[in-house]
């Protein structure tokens, strides 16, 4: 199964694990009557084995919200939820059992509901909306970095500028940590004002985050920790105007 349902804002990626195919019919049906009554925009994948997941999962892939029976053959479910929360650490789980004991269990692993098969359909919109609700609290001035296979989120507040390096984009945090991503530097420009209009480009390899930026001195910045960097010749007068309609608002 792997289907896109348009409409409304935002795309929600979501998986559903389970080797029973009644049981993925059954999840599939009660997903796309929730996503086309409330207008999501969502693309639903299926997975009939844990290791075709995990596979999908080391390769890179990310889903928002996993629906998995973690009572299927050939592995272990309660380890395979421990290898995917340390790939992707923001993913909802939802378990589908019949195994009322993993109720329990899943909640120590951070496991943000419990659904029971043959009784699917009590409580899934509820749980539906709550983890919807929840991911796009959760998203709300974040910037999501793919880098050495995980999924990484940080805050908008913490990243003072990025650069561009090879094929790579270098984000640069106050803590001055630095995390690469294979992702040219105008996609995540683009990607960042979406969230958050707090950041610049000010030359064609430098993007910066305003709120760190103390002075601007003819083609260079002075950011915190007596950072500089430069300003593009044919970027000054916009950054300058930029620059000064943000402190502006700032007063």
């Amino acid at each position: 199964m792997n289907y896109i349902i348009q409409g409304g804002i935002g795309m929600y990626k979501i998986a559903i694990c389970d080797d029973c195919r009644e049981a993925l019919r059954e999840i599939e049906k009660l997903l796309r009557r929730y996503i086309e009554k409330n207008k999501i925009r969502a693309v639903v994948e299926a997975y009939q084995s844990q290791m075709q997941l995990l596979t999908e999962l080391e390769s890179g892939r990310y889903y928002d919200i996993i629906f998995m029976d973690i009572k299927m053959p050939g592995m272990n479910g309660l380890e395979v939820l421990k290898r995917i929360r340390e790939m992707n650490s923001d993913s909802l789980f939802i378990i589908i059992s019949s195994y009322h004991q993993y109720a329990v269990v899943g909640y120590e692993l951070d496991v943000f509901r419990y659904l029971v098969k043959g009784d699917l359909e009590a409580g899934f919109d509820h749980c539906m909306e709550a983890a919807l609700k929840k991911i796009n609290s959760d998203n709300q001035k974040h910037y999501f970095i793919t880098s050495a296979r995980k999924r990484i989120k940080i805050p908008c507040k913490d990243i003072m500028y990025c650069h561009k390096e090879s094929k790579m984009s270098v984000f640069v945090t106050n803590s001055g940590e630095l995390i690469r991503e294979r992702r040219a530097l105008q996609e995540v420009y683009e990607g960042l004002q979406r969230i958050d209009d707090s950041f610049i480009m000010v030359e064609r390899s430098y993007l910066v985050n305003m709120h760190y930026i103390e002075t601007m001195r003819q083609n260079e910045l002075l950011l915190e920790n007596n950072i500089i960097l430069p300003v593009g010749r044919t970027y000054v007068d916009d950054v300058r105007k930029t620059l000064t309609d943000f402190w502006r608002k700032r007063i």
